[in-house]
């Protein structure tokens, strides 16, 4: 997570690939936590190649 800092958000394929597995977590108090969920889902398939 870059906590919303977009300068950070180029690093984060190279996390994902050097990877060996992926949690995703989101805040129950936040819908919108929820629903960033599929995005990272998504980042997460593309990058392995899964």
């Amino acid at each position: 997570d870059t906590a919303g800092q977009e300068r950070f958000r180029s690093l984060i394929p190279s996390y994902i690939r050097d990877s060996s597995v992926a949690v995703i977590v989101y805040d129950v108090a936040s819908r919108q936590s929820f629903l960033n969920t599929s995005k990272w889902i998504e980042e997460v398939r593309t990058e392995r190649g899964r």
